[in-house]
């Protein structure tokens, strides 16, 4: 039975649910007038098929900042490459044959909702939710140009593991608040990938793929129906970028950079406490990226710093974000072009220790994330 809009009158409604639903809806509805009861149940039917598809929505995003995060390490080293701004001794100790690299990172996104595509008797949005993210990532990366008889630096390659916290508030709606309902329910989900990359470069030139698969586990509360419930979950995501490193003025750099990503994240089938049966839970996402980046490099004493700013637009060509409840599909959907802007500064202190610390800040018509990222590599030998 379709949760979202029912025509029926309370009686057919009810006669057809799960009990605890049917209390709910009978709370709801038989104080109020029939059309705010259909209101109601709109509001109702949205609040409960969405939240397993922020679950999924989120591990997507997830695995997106992991990949940005290693895209972002891993052509620190492309903008080291110019003998001109640095010592010659400063160039080949950038890159020694292996080294370890840590990032850490804290984000923050307030979602307005997902626009509801089907079934067609539903309409509006999904309530707004906020999730907060904290993870940290571990890597090693090799100089791999010797393998093919190349000067050292143009192959770089690494191999990655990241673990991911995110909190997730539903909120309410107005037709809800005036219910009582001031929040529509909470959820965790802990994610771990792995993974690795690959970049070829000049020190002019460059392409880079990236590639991870993720897993985790998820708990969700519903405070609309009381009740809980427990999925696993899973992804892929991938990334190819190209670039190219141009001079603009004294000790100034511009890196236009493009790139087409992809990602898929599931949440598995699983019924709740109420009984009600989520299945097919997934997200799908193919984009594109283009951005430019300026930077400078400056020698002081042992160290040299590179501060940078970033601009740049991600534009979604496909993507499909769905589940069925109770064997009853819904669609939603999100805005498919987001903006976003970067800022922070790269040090390199003597020839073993690398570090970075970045803000970014990311805008769709339909969310806002602020994000802060810290990073430090060691040389191994």
């Amino acid at each position: 039975m379709d949760l979202v809009f029912l025509h029926l009158d309370p009686d057919e409604i009810v006669s057809g649910l799960n009990p605890q639903i049917a209390t709910e809806i009978l709370n709801r509805c038989t104080p109020v007038p029939q059309g705010d009861c259909v209101n109601i149940l709109n509001n109702l039917g949205n609040a409960i098929s969405s939240p397993q598809q922020a679950v999924t929505s989120s591990l997507a995003a997830n695995t997106a900042q992991t990949n940005q995060q290693i895209a972002d390490f891993a052509l620190t080293s492309v903008d080291t490459l110019f003998p001109a701004f640095q010592s010659g001794a400063a160039v080949n100790n950038l890159s020694p044959v292996a080294t370890t690299f840590g990032i850490s990172g804290v984000s923050a996104t307030s979602h307005d909702g997902f626009e509801i595509d089907s079934p067609r008797s539903a309409r509006g949005r999904t309530p707004k939710f906020d999730s907060l993210d904290a993870g940290g990532t571990l890597g090693l990366r090799f100089d791999a140009s010797q393998a093919f008889g190349w000067s050292s630096d143009t192959l770089t390659m690494g191999v990655f593991g990241n673990y991911t916290n995110t909190d997730i508030d539903f909120e309410s709606t107005p037709t809800l608040r005036a219910l009582g309902i001031n929040k529509t329910g909470d959820a965790s989900l802990n994610t771990g990938s792995a993974g690795g990359y690959a970049l070829l470069t000049n020190g002019n030139v460059y392409g880079l793929a990236i590639g991870s698969g993720e897993f985790g586990d998820a708990s969700l509360t519903d405070n609309v129906i009381h009740s809980r419930s427990s999925f696993d979950t899973s992804g892929f995501s991938s990334a190819l970028i190209g670039g190219v490193v141009m001079p603009a003025w004294a000790r100034t750099k511009f890196d236009v950079r493009g790139g087409l990503n992809y990602l898929s994240a599931t949440g598995d089938s699983h019924v709740d406490t109420a009984g009600i049966s989520f299945s097919d839970g997934e997200l799908r996402e193919f984009s594109g990226t283009i951005s430019g980046r300026l930077f400078q490099t400056w020698e002081y004493q042992n160290s040299i710093i590179r501060p940078f700013v970033q601009v740049g637009v991600d534009h979604r060509f496909s993507y499909e974000n769905e589940v069925r409840v109770e064997g009853i599909k819904y669609s939603f959907d999100e805005g498919d072009d987001t903006l976003f802007g970067r800022i922070g500064i790269d040090v390199d202190v003597g020839n073993r220790v690398q570090a970075y610390l970045a803000f970014r800040g990311d805008h769709n018509e339909d969310f806002d994330t602020a994000a802060g990222q810290v990073g430090l590599t060691f040389r191994l030998n």
